[in-house]
């Protein structure tokens, strides 16, 4: 399924905005997804991150039916939680694109909430800032220029000035952001499909 942003009038699946909501969301899944399971402080120390933090993305994932808490009673060591069926093909989209943004030494970059529909955007030839935030309907101007700028400083995104008067403004992917297209596409056409 061919994702066609620039036909849209507005683009963000609504369970990937669940999924990118909270900074460490993707990124709970991948290590979920990974680890079959996991306990919250080996999130804390894998994420680097404090137990807060972790606890509240764990809720808000729980709450989407993505985890669940590791019924019965087991050894100490034992997952806390374990990714549902559904949540099982996210995380392992999740996985996939984790270790990209990882190989391109751009993992911060891409917990950013907008990052993923950014690439997805820009890679499919929305490369206008007034287009962007058309297709990315909710975010606001503030928050989309401080994404193009975070993704353009890691090498994701590349702004190129044209026109004679400087004022022709496009955005395209940098080298990093190539490495990250496809996962980013198909992480979020596993949600437009509904």
């Amino acid at each position: 399924m061919a994702l066609k942003l620039a036909d849209t009038s507005s683009f963000l699946p609504p369970r990937l905005g669940d999924l990118l909501r909270l900074r460490f969301g993707p990124a709970v899944m991948a290590e979920m997804y990974q680890r079959d399971g996991a306990r919250v402080v080996e999130l804390v120390h894998a994420l680097e991150t404090s137990r807060i933090t972790v606890r509240q993305t764990l809720d808000h994932l729980v709450t989407c039916g993505w985890l669940k808490a590791n019924p019965g009673y087991g050894h100490p060591l034992r997952p806390e939680f374990v990714l549902t069926a559904e949540g099982r093909d996210i995380g392992a989209r999740c996985s996939v694109l984790r270790r990209a943004a990882r190989r391109a030494c751009v993992e911060g970059a891409m917990l950013r909430r907008w990052s993923v529909p950014l690439v997805v955007s820009i890679g499919s030839g929305v490369d206008r800032f007034r287009e962007l935030a058309r297709v990315l309907d909710p975010i606001t101007d503030r928050a989309l220029s401080q994404a193009l700028q975070v993704l353009e400083g890691a090498d994701i995104v590349d702004r190129r000035v044209g026109g004679g008067d400087g004022r022709e403004i496009r955005y395209h992917l940098g080298g990093a952001g190539a490495a990250l297209r496809t996962p980013c596409r198909r992480l979020t056409e596993f949600f437009a499909r509904g």
